[in-house]
């Protein structure tokens, strides 16, 4: 028996005593499936809330080989615990790099299709799921299926976006798009408010790739105000990429350093300095896509209590008047956002829990601490309300009657996790908090 170890997410919020066990160990002997012990995959720890945390923890982190790489298509295979930042490593040296990708590299293929992440190019690429052609599942029974939108569709739809709660996915096949450099040539620009951060999104949407950095910490007439970077691939042919190595954060550092103040006064430079509009800026893609990467384990820099993240989209008709609303709620409560993303999504897929629709999501760091589970209750009710939903892999508090009103899937979910016995092994905290 493994002795058990205290585990979090990114967040470092909640922390969860389990035993760990390696996904080698599984696939070695499948018969240990069979047990009342609840357990769940636990890949990179990248997601914020409680989603992969169980009392037995499933760690995927040695499973990431590579079993084969078909030059002419772009289809990988390999298994779930290979991490984006391998895949980009290998093959954008050779012109090829994932379809989707969030907002870090250190993310495993298995993490990105149980949450089906999403990144700067929804409103193109759509999910993560988009660009995997097949996974194999672990179920509870201990028979590995292949799954596919042509084959046991019923599954894919479910572990794609299902937070590990169908089973384990052991490998997958997934296809990656050709690129003529490892540079991005970056547009930015700068709005006054909200409505104008939005009124950019709809008019400029034909950007391959656009992500928005929201000022939370002004006035409220002027939250929202926001410097947007749009960009797509270079066409130079410079494919020369060496990642640099990231500046290591040691140890969890005096919570008093990142406060109320520190991040007013970095808001109103970034805004005022990095902010001024430019054109064709050509930077790497590291650096467009993965800039907190620069900083290992930046997490620690909200201190030892650990931090929340709050995620939610809501319906382009509602998507202003949702936001405005949790600006409103945040002034209410004086709390503000250390960090704050806006993105404009495409279409919703067909996977039963995927996050993404047709509107604007929003993304706010909060500090834990006194105060902050109040203000995520009032999230709740404003989510409601405007028809919105919350992102599982960033979630850590969410009601019930929250989820089941953004999530008009669930009971079909339920259904199928019943159907398959997925229900008497596969669990999390956050799954028995949803009643999923």
């Amino acid at each position: 028996m493994n002795k058990k170890k205290t585990i979090s997410s990114w967040g470092n919020y909640p922390v969860h005593e389990a035993r760990v066990v390696e996904l080698s160990a599984i696939l070695q002997n499948l018969q240990t499936l069979d047990s009342e012990q609840q357990k769940i995959t636990f890949g990179n720890g990248r997601s914020y809330g409680d989603a992969p945390l169980s009392d037995t923890i499933i760690s995927t982190s040695t499973q990431n080989k590579i079993y084969d790489f078909d030059s002419d298509s772009g289809l990988l295979h390999c298994e779930s615990g290979l991490l984006i930042e391998d895949i980009i490593n290998q093959f954008l040296p050779r012109g090829w790099f994932p379809q989707v990708v969030p907002g870090t590299k250190q993310v495993s293929v298995g993490g990105a299709i149980a949450a089906d992440i999403h990144g700067k190019n929804h409103h193109k690429k759509g999910s993560f799921s988009e660009s995997v052609e097949s996974l194999t599942l672990v179920l509870p029974d201990g028979s590995c299926v292949s799954c596919s939108r042509d084959s046991n569709v019923d599954l894919f739809q479910a572990t794609c976006g299902g937070m590990g709660l169908t089973g384990i996915i052991s490998d997958v096949k997934l296809k990656l798009m050709k690129v003529k450099s490892r540079n991005v040539i970056q547009n930015v620009h700068r709005t006054s408010s909200l409505k104008d951060t939005i009124d950019f999104f709809m008019k400029k949407d034909e950007s391959d790739y656009s992500v928005a950095w929201v000022d939370t910490s002004c006035d409220i007439e002027s939250m929202g105000r926001a410097v947007i970077q749009t960009g797509a691939f270079a066409g130079d042919g410079d494919l020369d990429y060496h990642p640099k190595p990231a500046i290591s954060v040691s140890d969890f550092v005096p919570a008093f350093l990142l406060n109320d103040s520190t991040i007013s006064v970095f808001n109103t430079l970034y805004y005022n300095l990095v902010g001024r509009e430019s054109s064709n800026q050509k930077i790497t893609a590291e650096s467009f896509f993965f800039p907190l990467d620069k900083i290992r384990d930046w997490n620690r820099l909200y201190g030892d209590s650990g931090f929340r993240q709050f995620q939610v989209i809501f319906p382009l008709e509602s998507s202003f008047d949702g936001i405005k609303a949790l600006f409103k709620a945040m002034k209410k409560h004086e709390l503000i956002s250390y960090l704050a993303v806006l993105k404009l999504y495409g279409k919703q897929n067909e996977n039963l829990l995927s996050f993404p629709m047709e509107g604007f999501s929003i993304a706010m760091d909060f500090k834990n601490k006194p105060g902050t589970s109040a203000l995520f209750k009032h999230f709740d009710e404003i989510t409601t309300s405007y028809s919105g939903r919350i992102y599982l892999a960033k979630d850590a508090s969410m009601s019930r009657e929250c989820f089941e009103a953004g999530y008009p899937n669930a009971d079909k979910f339920r259904q199928l996790r019943k159907e398959y016995g997925m229900d008497k092994t596969f669990n999390s905290l956050q799954s028995k908090r949803l009643g999923l």
